[in-house]
């Protein structure tokens, strides 16, 4: 969410918008945040980590190992503190302001609301492509970076100078 805004408050400073599992801009995180928020002021930070490492959205599809432990070891460092001073929501922006050329990435394993909000988010962007990587869910670049990596550098490549 904040990408797109930004690139639409500064179109000449966005070159390329990345948009990864995005969410739905106008629905409600699908994250239990209040339910998040009080576990970290009552159990405390691991606590928090190891229920977000039980959500939907952060189970891998890759047997692989390391994606695994680099997945922990990247959560082990996270504090929470968002939590405790949430942003305020945004108004739904308005989608035909963004110019720059736009990469929408999805597993085909993510939530069917990240898909569908990645189908809605190419619809709503000129120009916009959406790539959905078959083998991944929605931390797509753990579950499959080869796939991940290609799609990316196809897209960045096919960029103006």
């Amino acid at each position: 969410r904040l990408a797109i805004h930004f690139s639409i408050a500064h179109p000449a400073r966005t070159r390329a918008l990345l948009l990864d599992g995005a969410p739905a801009l106008e629905a409600e995180s699908d994250l239990p945040l209040a339910r998040y928020r009080d576990l970290l002021e009552t159990q405390g930070p691991a606590a928090l980590r190891s229920q977000i490492l039980r959500h939907p959205l952060m189970q891998l599809h890759t047997a692989n190992p390391a994606a695994h432990r680099l997945l922990t070891s990247t959560l082990d460092r996270y504090g929470g503190s968002d939590l405790l001073h949430p942003a305020s929501r945004r108004q739904k922006p308005d989608m035909g302001g963004i110019i720059a050329p736009t990469l929408i990435l999805n597993g085909s394993q993510d939530s069917s609301e990240r898909r569908q909000a990645g189908r809605v988010l190419q619809a709503a962007i000129h120009g916009a492509q959406h790539v959905e990587l078959a083998h991944a869910g929605h931390l797509a670049l753990l579950d499959d970076p080869q796939a991940y990596a290609r799609a990316v550098a196809s897209f960045c490549l096919a960029l103006p100078p």
